[in-house]
């Protein structure tokens, strides 16, 4: 029995496909439906059964009146179809706050909400929040367990901190007999501690991690150093966009990922676009303040993992991967990039 994972390239942000054989697939972020409507047409998905939002930040969540649209036209093309929605709490409180003043914004989402509801009264669809309660959700052979955040962590630090919302991002792990993958979003600061010290190590092993927040070096690298040591990734993926105006990925976190390459805590690690860290020198990136390329170039592009319940598993297309890699003059993951060094912050070359 087969699970295809879907990393979709669709620039710096993240949206997910796990397809089990004959099982509905699950839906990880969409924050460009249109994209995710196409992967599903491309691999003839007929069913989705449930769609996961880590948290508001739109590249992850798009519009709510989106979301509507996404649900909309799917049910219309499946009458048998039933979705589960988990919603981040920020994104929600977010919403109802828009429909407050007038305006054709606010009509959109009031519009948006109440065709969501219809939908929950005809029973086509239930809205749910995700946190963490050590509960495994099933879909078939799939479990998606949710390891952040706890309710009363998400409560306490969103009312203290409402627009620090990486911190409470969604944290699942993704296991299919005993081929793992950890999803860690966009989590950060106080949040990267809090799963690292209330995880039963056992639920961070995975076969595939996805790094969080597109690969921006946290404040604290040491505790997403210490977090991915205990992950024992075989590969780590970074979603990312060649053009993103915030400097990712953050020549210290490459650093870490071949630090850990090195140490044998992690196999490899793939993005898929190019950035550039990959293109340019460390003087020429001195004077292109945070800017990305001025056009997008696909690397990995989406990377799509095929893998079985005995725990191998393959990343399909890796050949052309591999050409890209080889084109490419700085390469990262092939150590090739001059990047600071985490420790003394001068630069280095690696060879």
């Amino acid at each position: 029995m087969n699970c295809q994972f879907v990393f979709l390239d669709v620039g710096n942000a993240d949206s997910i496909i796990i397809t089990p054989e004959n099982t509905p697939a699950i839906v990880v972020d969409m924050p460009h439906p249109a994209a995710v409507r196409k992967r599903l047409e491309t691999d003839a998905v007929e069913r989705v059964g449930a769609i996961y939002f880590t948290h508001g930040h739109r590249d992850h969540w798009p519009a709510l009146e989106k979301v509507a649209a996404f649900i909309a036209d799917w049910l219309k093309k499946h009458e048998d179809a039933f979705l589960t929605l988990f919603f981040p709490s920020d994104a929600t409180r977010k919403a109802i706050n828009q429909m407050r003043p007038l305006g054709p914004a606010a009509e959109r989402t009031r519009d948006a909400f109440a065709r969501i509801r219809g939908w929950e009264k005809q029973k086509r669809l239930i809205v749910k929040r995700a946190e963490r309660d050590n509960i495994a959700h099933a879909y078939g052979p799939l479990s998606l367990k949710v390891l952040h955040p706890p309710y009363l962590f998400s409560e306490m630090h969103s009312a203290a901190h409402p627009v620090r919302v990486n911190e409470t991002s969604l944290v699942l792990q993704a296991g299919f007999g005993k081929f793992f993958v950890l999803l860690l979003a966009d989590i950060e600061g106080c949040g990267l501690k809090e799963l690292i010290e209330q995880s039963d190590p056992r639920d961070l092993k995975a076969n595939v991690v996805k790094v969080p927040h597109h690969g921006a070096a946290p404040k604290d690298v040491g505790d997403l150093a210490r977090l991915l040591q205990v992950v024992e990734a075989e590969l780590a993926v970074l979603s990312v966009g060649s053009k993103n105006a915030y400097g990712h990925v953050a020549p210290a976190l490459f650093e870490l990922l071949l630090s850990l390459i090195e140490s044998k805590q992690l196999g490899r690690f793939v993005c898929t676009e190019v950035t550039r860290t990959c293109i340019h020198s460390f003087d020429e990136r001195k004077g292109m303040g945070k800017s990305g390329l001025p056009t997008r170039r696909p690397c990995a592009g989406d990377v799509v993992i095929l893998a079985d319940d005995s725990g191998r598993w393959e990343m399909l297309f890796a050949a052309e991967h591999e050409k890209t890699i080889r084109s490419i003059e700085r390469a990262a993951c092939e150590q090739r990039a001059e990047l600071y060094n985490v420790l003394n912050t001068t630069p280095k070359e690696r060879t």
